[in-house]
């Protein structure tokens, strides 16, 4: 018996899911769980890259741990409950700086900065696993990421269109979102291959996640 078989399947497998196959294995997805070290990788280097450790910088670094970790749950176990960590960590990161910012503005400490990134999570991985349609995830992900730009909007107007890292970020990002789009469509799919869509889907967000990092705690003032 495998040890993932005592917790409830993700509820896609009755429909559709992505491309890879489930194996009968510790690690169901290998593919998708090994590609999801991308996250960690990119974490390490921002943390190393920039100087400037402000706690906000250090939970934005944690944020994308807490991805990578998630991510490696999901797809290692490829339950119902992994998948809700998953999704609920891509939530934290889209809209992580409009709830940091608020914080900010409202001049919590650290500490209850901390906590309420926590607290959030927590919330968030209680409403992904209430939300059995991985559809309905997907979404409510998309519909996050449209608010966090706009968030961006309100606070920098067009501004950050000429930054170049933003530009990066978005850029890898789209592209990577198309990956995910051919995955999600089984087009070329291989179930049980270890090159999968969804797998550079991991790569070109943590790259997107990197530079977006870069753009948000610059090095230098001119890469603002």
């Amino acid at each position: 018996m495998n040890f993932w078989d005592r917790f409830e399947e993700a509820s896609c497998v009755a429909s559709r899911c992505q491309c890879e196959a489930p194996r009968d294995a510790l690690i169901r997805q290998p593919a998708s769980f090994w590609s999801s070290l991308a996250y960690l990788l990119a974490a390490f280097v921002l943390f190393r890259t920039v100087k400037d450790r402000r706690p906000e910088f250090k939970f934005w670094v944690l944020a994308c741990v807490v991805l990578g970790c998630a991510s490696h749950l999901g797809h290692m176990s490829f339950t119902r409950l992994g998948m809700a960590f998953d999704f609920a960590a891509i939530i934290l990161i889209f809209s992580f700086f409009a709830l940091v910012n608020l914080m900010l503005l409202l001049k919590r400490s650290s500490a209850v900065i901390f906590a309420a990134l926590a607290l959030y999570y927590g919330l968030l991985v209680l409403g992904m696993y209430a939300l059995p349609d991985k559809w309905s995830r997907i979404s409510l992900c998309l519909l996050v990421f449209v608010l966090s730009v706009s968030d961006v909007v309100r606070e920098q107007g067009l501004a950050f269109l000429r930054a170049k890292y933003f530009r990066r970020s978005l850029l890898t990002l789209l592209v990577s979102f198309g990956f995910f789009v051919l995955d999600e469509a089984h087009v070329g799919c291989d179930p049980g291959s270890l090159f999968q869509f969804h797998a550079l889907w991991h790569f070109g967000t943590a790259l997107a996640l990197f530079f977006y990092g870069l753009w948000r705690f610059p090095v230098t003032s001119s890469e603002a």
